[in-house]
């Protein structure tokens, strides 16, 4: 959705800082990674889970090798859909493929890039199921109520992402959980814990109520003032954006699908079955 604005700005030589998804489709992303490339502007992506200090604290922690090489990962992000009323109204392209990308595309992006940016890579080849199996407002949706995908990345290290959108008080939220060699970590917990049996978490001490989105809008003025590349740049937007497509089309078309079929291919904006595909 936001190919257009990225375009023009990049185009005029001005600094940009666009919202994930950065766009919907692998050939709109390939138009503006080469603007951005090109352009005197600024292009950071609004993956603010980057700029968390607390995520950040433990990322370094965990590629400086408190866990050891890690060889799986379970994650969830599990919610409840918007209530109806006003907020419902003001969010209706949440409710749309075609505007939104779907939920994983949209929402769970911001999940998936925390895995990319732990794991150190992007999946090779992923599978899943998914779809919907709810009803549940606002009318005419299109959108996905739930999903589990199963990403392989590099090492045979297996990822499971699980999202449901009906999710019920105490057994829902997002949770990350990470088990390497030496011990494991809860990313959204803060925590680690070893591997002997019985072994308590070792809760990580992370800054209170502080803002993400802030913290990343103050870098990108650092960074125009600097004249400094921003941390979040189009390569970690790009990334982020075809794991969650390569997740999307895996359970769209119900099929195992790799990196190098979605960069050839595209990702179809609708289930198999369903009318028209695009790219």
């Amino acid at each position: 959705p936001h190919r257009e604005q990225i375009v023009d700005t990049l185009q005029r030589g001005l600094h940009c800082y666009a919202e994930k998804p950065v766009v919907l489709t692998v050939s709109d992303l390939e138009e503006v990674e080469q603007e951005a490339k090109k352009s005197k502007g600024i292009l950071q992506i609004g993956q603010q889970l980057r700029y968390a200090t607390g995520f950040r604290k433990i990322a370094k922690m965990i590629h400086e090798g408190e866990i050891g090489d890690i060889g799986f990962v379970r994650a969830q992000r599990m919610s409840n859909w918007y209530g109806p009323g006003t907020q419902e109204q003001e969010m209706r392209w949440l409710w749309s493929i075609e505007d939104s990308g779907d939920q994983l595309v949209e929402q769970s992006i911001h999940n998936i890039d925390q895995i990319n940016w732990i794991l150190g890579s992007h999946p090779l080849k992923c599978t899943g199921l998914g779809g919907q199996n709810m009803v549940y407002e606002p009318t005419g949706r299109d959108t996905s109520d739930h999903y589990t995908i199963v990403y392989e990345y590099p090492g045979k290290r297996v990822v499971t992402f699980t999202m449901i959108k009906y999710a019920v008080p105490g057994l829902g939220g997002s949770a990350t959980h990470f088990f390497g060699e030496k011990g494991g970590c809860d990313l959204w917990g803060h925590s680690f814990v070893g591997r002997e049996r019985g072994a308590e978490p070792r809760v990580v001490e992370v800054p209170e109520d502080e803002n993400s989105t802030q913290v990343a809008i103050d870098d990108f003025f650092r960074c125009i003032r600097e004249g400094d590349q921003p941390y979040c740049g189009i390569e970690m937007g790009k990334t982020a954006l075809l794991t969650a497509l390569l997740g999307r089309k895996a359970f769209f078309e119900e099929r195992v699908v790799t990196w190098d079929d979605l960069l050839r291919e595209g990702a179809p904006i609708r289930r198999v079955g369903d009318k028209p595909l695009s790219t």
